[in-house]
């Protein structure tokens, strides 16, 4: 490390002009001050024990390493505001159209409703039940042994005592499980992009019926 403390006793040595002036046109404030001290130590150093050439090479390295660390951080701060307004002009492209991304609310319109769960990993039993505003169980239905991924369903609008139940918003809860352990599963709803806002720098679809999503939750594009 620089010493810049100075002691008064220190024998003092003429040095051309050229090493004493620092150029500080080009150079940031952490390098002009790099630049000064280390001017100022090679003037008042003792010269029966000068600088070791090899230390001073080796601060200006650690010098240069620190500025070109800070100017690759604001290379990549500038990409990824550039990206970011890349996928916002994109996102506009999906106003209009149907997207499927993560919900657990389901809309019933006209005796019928569209969701997809995705799952995990293999599952043996399936079972999906529909809740109520009040979060009373009106439909339960098992589809069985499914695969991992995603996969569409569509609940008719009848409750278990096969009345049709009134249109409205409903929940979906799945139980999922291989050899008696839970798989992951992700319950999908459909709905479409009217319009697109910007969140933190970043894109947010806002749907019709569910709200603001990100870019990253949707699944599927209509």
């Amino acid at each position: 490390m620089l010493n810049n403390t100075i002691t008064s006793n220190t024998p003092v040595t003429n040095s051309p002009a050229s090493t004493t002036s620092v150029a500080t046109g080009s150079m940031s404030a952490e390098q002009t001050q790099f630049m000064t001290l280390l001017v100022a130590q090679m003037r008042n150093q003792d010269p029966l024990n000068p600088m070791d050439n090899n230390e001073m090479t080796s601060q200006i390295a650690m010098l240069n390493m620190v500025s070109g660390i800070d100017n690759l951080n604001k290379t990549l701060n500038n990409m990824s505001t550039s990206q970011q307004l890349g996928d916002s002009l994109k996102a506009t492209d999906l106003i209009g159209h149907s997207v499927l991304v993560p919900s657990s609310n389901v809309v019933l319109n006209n005796g019928s409703a569209d969701f997809s769960v995705d799952l995990a990993g293999d599952a043996q039993t399936v079972n999906v039940m529909v809740l109520d505003k009040s979060g009373v169980l009106v439909k339960s239905f098992d589809i069985g042994s499914q695969t991992a991924g995603i996969h569409n369903l569509n609940w008719d609008g009848l409750s278990d005592n096969g009345i049709p139940l009134v249109d409205g918003s409903y929940s979906i809860k799945v139980d999922a499980q291989k050899n008696g352990q839970l798989v992951d599963a992700t319950t999908l709803a459909t709905d479409t992009v009217n319009n697109l806002g910007l969140s933190g720098g970043l894109a947010t679809l806002q749907l019709s019926k569910l709200g603001n999503v990100g870019l990253s939750d949707i699944r599927a594009v209509y």
